[in-house]
């Protein structure tokens, strides 16, 4: 059996006669012509100037959500636009699997990711997920992409909150996100005075991050190495005016 997919959780279904209905709905849109790429808990495949995403009900944000609707999968990552691709169109869901339409991006490790727009930018999908209690485990080059020439995650299916009852659930949850943070920041040699002892203090208090207010703290150390970094940038009229828009999204109260 052709394994369409290249992915295992999805192949594994395909194996076992679990996804005969998706395919009797999209066979035109889900085949090997129109395979675009996989990861480990997606497979997508470019549509009609779009791209269609195929995943299993498995995956992270249902576990964490505890519910396996892909409707409210759909009103709770546009809620999180312009950062997160918006979930365009549900096409297709049972109990084993969801597929869904979002916009083509372009993908950032095909463009320019080490420049000052994108660092910054990076900076601001971390505070923003910081404000809105809600992380993506794996943000790195290989999920993120330009949209509209703004940074935005298309792959978030590891989407999940950092606290819940206003305390923080898990050991190390900042581990993934916050060490592409720290190698993105690397890419600019030059970034103010200041900047350094609060980034330090920022990486310092992660482990000892155990509640909301502990994480506001954080985020209040962000805001302060966010301004030191658009104090000393360098950046074309164009992507000054979407720094500006997305800092309007971010929170002024901290």
């Amino acid at each position: 059996m052709t394994k369409i997919f290249q992915c295992k959780d999805l192949d594994k279904l395909d194996e076992k006669g679990k996804l005969k209905h998706l395919f009797k709905k999209l066979h035109r849109q889900i085949n090997e012509e129109t395979w675009l790429g996989s990861g480990s808990e997606a497979a997508a495949f470019y549509y009609d100037h779009e791209v269609i995403k195929v995943c299993p009900k498995r995956i992270r944000y249902f576990s964490e959500a505890g519910h396996s609707s892909a409707d409210l999968f759909r009103e709770q990552v546009n809620k999180l636009q312009p950062f997160l691709v918006p979930v365009k169109k549900i096409l297709y869901e049972d109990k084993h699997v969801v597929a869904y339409t979002q916009e083509k991006c372009q993908l950032l490790k095909d463009e320019d990711y080490k420049s000052p727009y994108i660092v910054i930018s990076f900076l601001q999908l971390i505070i923003f997920m910081f404000e809105n209690n809600q992380l993506v485990s794996d943000i790195g080059i290989h999920n993120l992409g330009l949209l509209d020439g703004q940074l935005v995650v298309f792959d978030y299916h590891g989407l999940h909150p950092i606290t819940r009852n206003g305390h923080v659930r898990r050991h190390k949850w900042w581990k993934r996100p916050i060490t592409n943070l720290s190698n993105f920041l690397e890419y600019i040699k030059h970034k103010g005075n200041g900047f350094s002892d609060n980034y330090k203090k920022f990486l310092s208090g992660l482990p000892e991050c155990r509640n909301d207010r502990d994480l506001q703290r954080l985020t209040k150390l962000l805001y302060k190495c966010l301004d030191i970094l658009l104090d000393d940038a360098h950046l074309h009229d164009k992507e000054w005016k979407k720094i500006f828009a997305r800092n309007k999204l971010l929170s002024s109260t901290l």
